[in-house]
């Protein structure tokens, strides 16, 4: 074999090899970058601090609870002070409902100054019994069955919704007698309605009927 034939062969090998090298590294590159890609957007989180949020009066909350994050980031608050110390109030890491109202409250969220503007709700205090006003307004009574059944109206002025009551009634037959049993309800806030309530099975036609609610319970 001749010097120039020779020279050929050997270059013809170095392109080929140099050839594959070069497609390995390319069929390589890809996945090596979006394997880094990939890892990045599982490592990736921030926080993000709301421009408005929302508390009731008597109510305490930490303050990084209003911020939303991603991933396993951590929350680092400092300097929290607040517009208005009658309407909320600050403890700590704390905010305290005071007045309903609105207030601003400033801090510095994982180095970064922020402000959110709160607004204090009233808390709406427990219904008494008192709300539920209650009346007999009829009754039907079968003499072969003796079942009764007392009409009753119910007039809801609370803020919630009466689930259940558990009613008393007094009426009187040869003598006077008292029912007292637990109803199934639901009564939403400011409407009325009425229902024919079962007391049972009686002796004789009831008069004179009475209620009186002992206690309810209701939606919170």
């Amino acid at each position: 074999m001749s010097i120039r034939k020779r020279f050929l062969c050997k270059t013809g090998k170095r392109r080929l090899f140099v050839g594959i090298l070069s497609l390995i590294l390319l069929m390589l590159f890809p996945l090596q970058t979006s394997a880094a890609v990939t890892t990045t957007a599982q490592t990736s989180s921030a926080i993000s601090v709301p421009k408005k949020a929302s508390i009731n009066t008597g109510q305490k909350k930490r303050l990084s609870s209003f911020v939303i994050t991603s991933g396993n980031k951590k929350v680092n608050v400092k300097n929290i002070k607040t517009s208005n110390k009658k309407i909320l109030t600050v403890s700590g890491q704390y905010v305290i409902g005071k007045k309903a109202g609105k207030a601003k409250i400033t801090a510095v969220f994982n180095g970064k100054k922020k402000t959110i503007i709160f607004t204090v709700h009233k808390k709406n205090s427990e219904p008494t019994l008192d709300q539920l006003k209650i009346k007999v307004t009829g009754y039907t009574y079968n003499p072969y069955t003796r079942k009764t059944y007392i009409q009753t109206r119910f007039s809801n002025t609370s803020r919630k919704t009466i689930t259940k009551v558990k009613l008393k009634y007094r009426m009187t037959l040869n003598e006077e007698i008292a029912v007292t049993k637990t109803y199934a309800i639901s009564i939403k806030s400011g409407t009325n309605m009425s229902k024919m309530i079962y007391v049972g099975k009686l002796i004789t036609d009831p008069s004179d009927i009475k209620v009186k609610c002992l206690t309810f319970w209701y939606k919170a």
